[in-house]
């Protein structure tokens, strides 16, 4: 093997100093440090922040059973998001890019205040219930591969209303009191258009002042929908109590438990888990696993432990259109959920082990490999292809 760093081949491991590594390096074997702590899988390039925090932790060495594969020349590698995306543009990808298209319309006129289309919002509700109806599976996948894309508010709300489509379909709504729930779900938020930038978009931590500008955006929410929309009092109501919690520590009402109506506590869940999808001016956003895990840590106090529960049961414990690293060291996305088995989903295999796409990809049930399983939730930006 030829290299530029400093190694030592003790036996079949290959030691190799953290200051020699480098950011791009790839290894035809799982790179690990102190035993099995995973640092680079098979094929995945090495990145800065992650020496960085080897260097942080005081790590000296890492080690693997493999080589240093030869350096790549020419054009760099994409993304997986980026390259699955590519692959799996088709109708439903056209369809919510054109959903988002459409609804940033409708939020910007709310926010200069002009006058809104009662009817382009009717058909937007009807347009995500019929989607979410007939690909309820591609359109979860969606919401977690394009979080941050497009206007956060708009984006956020798309969302939302999608996830509580789906939610709503498996607690057995249907017809009008569905498309109720779709377009309470898609303006639940439009209060926020309306609280300054400043506050709105501000990095660092808010002021008392601020978050009690803040908290008044769900009672903005419900003016908007009954007054200026002119839509049910029932919706309003929802937008109104998105921030109430089931322990009754939530606002503007303080309600508890069953004094929140049922929509507007699903859509608080739908709400929350969405909104750790994406990047926040204060904040990192979430994968899909990651929020999951966040929403079951509050189950019984700020949730209603039914709506959670609907929850898991329309995304999954590794939602659909998340990305997993297996035991074997292969990368897949998560294509299907098994209610039954959520730990062991149907995975798209689109990486091998050795960090090479598979085209056309795979498909595998892990319900029925006894010996292939998960090892973590991984981020698409993270891995170039």
């Amino acid at each position: 093997m030829k290299t530029n760093v400093s190694a030592e081949r003790l036996t079949s491991q290959l030691v190799i100093k953290v200051n020699d590594l480098k950011a791009g390096m790839k290894f035809d074997a799982p790179v690990v440090f102190e035993g099995e702590n995973m640092f680079a899988a098979p094929g995945v390039p090495v990145r800065s922040r992650d020496i960085e925090r080897l260097k942080r932790l005081g790590v000296s060495t890492v080690v693997t059973m493999g080589n240093l594969l030869p350096e790549t020349t020419g054009q760099e590698g994409q993304t997986l998001r980026l390259f699955y995306m590519q692959k799996a543009e088709g109708k439903c990808l056209r369809e919510y890019r054109e959903l988002l298209k459409r609804l940033s319309k409708v939020f910007e006129d709310i926010r200069k205040r002009q006058r809104s289309d009662r009817e382009e919002i009717a058909g937007l509700a009807n347009a995500i219930y019929r989607i979410v109806k007939d690909e309820p599976n591609q359109m979860v996948q969606i919401v977690h591969n394009m979080a941050n894309s497009g206007d956060d508010l708009a984006s956020g709300a798309l969302a939302c209303a999608i996830i509580s489509t789906v939610m709503g379909l498996i607690k057995r709504i249907y017809g009008h009191e569905l498309l109720k729930l779709t377009t309470a779900a898609m303006l639940h938020d439009v209060g926020m258009l309306r609280i300054p930038d400043s506050i709105r978009l501000k990095k660092g931590k808010l002021s008392a002042g601020e978050k009690d500008v803040v908290k008044t955006h769900p009672a903005i929410s419900d003016s908007i929908i009954v007054k200026e929309l002119g839509l049910s009092p029932e919706m309003g109501d929802v937008a109104l109590s998105h921030h109430e919690r089931w322990d009754g520590q939530g606002y503007p009402r303080r309600l508890k438990a069953t004094e929140i109506l049922d929509f507007a506590e699903l859509v608080s869940v739908s709400d929350a888990y969405t909104a750790l999808l994406y990047r926040k001016p204060y904040r990192q956003h979430l994968l899909g696993y990651d929020a999951v895990k966040a929403i079951l840590r509050d189950v019984n106090t700020l949730y209603s432990p039914e709506m959670v529960s609907l929850l898991l049961k329309s995304v999954g414990i590794y939602p659909v259109g998340s990305f997993v690293l297996l035991n074997d060291y292969s990368i897949g996305r998560v294509a299907e959920k098994h209610v039954s088995a959520p730990l062991r989903p149907i995975v798209e295999i689109l990486v091998d082990k050795y960090g090479r796409k598979i085209e056309p990809s795979r498909e595998v049930d892990l319900g029925s490999e006894e010996f292939l399983f998960i090892q973590k939730a991984i981020d698409p930006e993270d891995v170039l292809v």
